[in-house]
Formats: C-alpha cells, structure tokens, sequence
C-alpha cells in the first residue's frame, strides 16, 4: 500500500493535524522546514532489483518507519472525507502491513 500512496498528500496530512492540534508552532520550526526534512526521508529510497539498482519515484517507500504513521494520518484524513460525504459506504475497512 506505501507505494501506492501520494507522498504529498500524506505529508500534507500529517503537517494539517500538527498545525490543528498546535503542535507545529511558528516559532519553533516552520512548516517548510519540517516539509523539506520529512520529504528528504521519504523521497530518497532506492531498491535493488535484479543485481540493478533503482530509485523508488513513486509512494511512501516500504521498510521506512514514517510510512506507517503518514499512511494511518493519510488515511484518516480519507476517513474523515467519507464522514462528510453525503453517500455513506455501508462499510469501511482498512489493513496495513509492513
């Protein structure tokens, strides 16, 4: 599922909820800063493949302890879009593993 989530989004998650929650306050380290530093982790996975190796360009890289905290962030976020949805799922059901 990491690789398949948009890094982005999942940052931006996590810095909306720190901000709402007061926890990213401006006088202790700016939400470009934080942003810089957390896509610098998530943006510079590489793999091997074959004896070749390769750049993951795409998602939230596996084996990387932020991926589970930005994918559960992420996907509470989509939870919360599903609660002011006028069309209600009749169920929602979510697993991750790594």
């Amino acid at each position: 599922m990491y690789t398949k989530l948009i890094g982005v989004k999942a940052v931006t998650a996590l810095l909306d909820n720190l901000e709402k929650d007061g926890i990213l306050a401006t006088d202790r380290m700016r939400r470009e800063s934080l942003t810089r530093l957390i896509n610098l982790t998530i943006r510079t996975t590489y793999f091997t493949s074959n004896g070749r190796i390769y750049e993951q360009s795409f998602g939230l890289p596996m084996s990387s302890p932020l991926s589970p905290l930005l994918a559960n962030i992420f996907m509470d976020k989509v939870g919360e879009n599903f609660e002011m949805s006028p069309q209600q799922p009749t169920v929602i059901m979510r697993y991750l593993d790594d």
